[in-house]
């Protein structure tokens, strides 16, 4: 592989904390119930526009969401300096790719905008050739615009670009579009279940992510 993309969240930077305290502190702020870690952990990797209505009350409105999105992301920023984090090894194991010659990119169902702000206060930025956010494509994983458009703006060969990603919106993005697939155990969704998605890889620890053919 000479094309590695990164999800961001629960796959490179230990985020949960943070979207845990921001998601149910909003919908608090609605007067509506706050959704379980459990229930924001499985809807982690899809933009907040699909998964916040999959967690909200039934008779919740477009326009209240409306009102939803925008107090989930003044507290995302507000509560994300103390509460984001590289995993273990994270830092370097980016820093030995990029001096293998390796192209990293990143395909995020978060902020364009905050995710590069996330990884200059992480000290990252350098590493990564492009980012896509959720407001580069049309359609968010795990239909495959992310990963076509990295494609696309690179001239790479999908036949060595590889998706890598802790939640099956990831791999079946990467599948749909054509390029390998890594998923890695650390993150939001199960190995059981990234497994029943078939992956090229199923990653249990960072440093493997160095043993990638």
């Amino acid at each position: 592989m000479e094309n590695y993309i990164f999800d961001v969240d629960l796959t490179l930077i230990d985020s949960h904390k943070v979207n845990l305290l921001s998601t149910q502190s909003a919908f608090r702020q609605m007067g509506w119930p706050a959704p379980s870690s459990a229930d924001i952990l499985k809807y982690t990797g899809m933009s907040i526009d699909r998964s916040f209505p999959k967690m909200a009350p039934a008779n919740a409105k477009p326009a209240d969401f409306q009102k939803l999105f925008p107090i989930f992301v003044d507290k995302y920023k507000k509560l994300k300096n103390n509460n984001i984090k590289l995993f273990d090894g994270m830092a370097d194991i980016l820093k030995t790719l990029s001096e293998r010659g390796k192209n990293l990119f990143i395909v995020t169902s978060n902020s364009h905008a905050i995710v590069l702000d996330n990884f200059k206060i992480l000290g990252i930025a350098q590493y990564f050739k492009e980012i896509v956010g959720s407001e580069d494509v049309e359609h968010s994983k795990p239909y495959p615009d992310g990963d076509l458009k990295i494609v696309h703006d690179n001239h790479l060969d999908p036949d060595q670009t590889i998706m890598i990603g802790d939640a099956t919106y990831d791999l079946k993005m990467g599948k749909n579009a054509g390029v390998h697939t890594a998923g890695v155990t650390w993150g939001a969704h199960p190995k059981s279940l990234l497994a029943s998605v078939h992956p090229d890889y199923l990653i249990d620890h960072p440093k493997d992510l160095l043993n990638i053919k």
